[in-house]
C-alpha cells in the first residue's frame, strides 16, 4: 500500500508523517498483511508536481519482495488528489485506489477505469468540499469505472479514523489486477 499524505505533512521530517493515516497506526503498534510505503512530499510540491511514482516504484520493486497485481494507492486531502492523479497517469500499476477528501481533473478519467476505486469525503468538509470527490465518481461510473463512494455525514475534513476500519482493508485486500 502506498500513502499519501496531505499537504501539511510536506517536507523533510519523516515524523510528521506519523501524525495520522497508516504511518501512525504503524507507530501505534498495528500490524498489517501488506507493506506501506509512504513518501513525504517536498515542501513547494504537490504529488502530480513531477513524475516520480515511476521511479520510486522501481525503488519499491528492487529492495522488497511485492506481488505486482497487489500495489494498492491511497491518500487524504492532497494526498486523496494525488491518488486521483496518479491513478489516471499510471492506472497500470495499481489494483485498487482510495482517495480520501481530494479532487482532481476528469480530463482524463478513463484511463483509470480498471482501478477499482473507494472514495470517502466528509459531508461538512470545508477545506475540499464534497463536490471535488462526487464530480470525479461521477465521471469514474460514466467512463464503466468501478468505484464506491462513502459520504460521511456529519463528518469533516479530518476523517482519517477511515483508516482505522477494518472493512476497508478487507476491501482492499480483495482486490488485484
Amino acid at each position: 500500500m502506498i500513502y499519501l499524505h496531505g499537504k501539511s505533512r510536506r517536507g523533510y521530517n519523516l515524523e510528521k508523517l506519523k501524525q495520522y493515516g497508516p504511518p501512525y497506526l504503524v507507530s501505534e503498534g498495528w500490524h498489517f498483511p501488506f507493506i506501506i510505503v509512504s513518501p513525504q512530499c517536498p515542501p513547494d510540491r504537490i504529488w502530480s508536481t513531477d513524475d516520480w511514482f515511476p521511479s520510486l516504484f522501481q525503488k519499491i520493486s528492487n529492495e522488497c519482495r511485492i506481488d505486482q497485481s497487489r500495489v494498492y494507492l491511497t491518500g487524504m486531502s492532497m494526498g486523496g488528489s494525488g491518488v486521483w492523479a496518479l491513478s489516471i497517469k499510471h492506472p497500470e500499476y495499481f489494483a485498487a485506489a482510495i482517495p480520501l477528501c481530494g479532487g482532481w481533473s476528469t480530463k482524463n478519467i478513463k484511463e483509470m477505469k480498471n482501478v477499482p476505486v473507494w472514495a470517502f469525503h466528509g459531508a461538512l468538509d470545508k477545506i475540499v468540499l464534497p463536490g471535488e470527490t462526487e464530480k470525479m465518481v461521477h465521471a469514474l461510473r460514466k467512463a464503466g469505472g468501478k468505484v464506491r463512494y462513502s459520504r460521511l455525514e456529519g463528518q469533516g475534513h479530518s476523517i482519517h479514523k477511515i483508516y482505522e476500519k477494518k472493512a476497508m482493508y478487507d476491501w482492499i485486500l480483495r482486490q488485484k489486477k
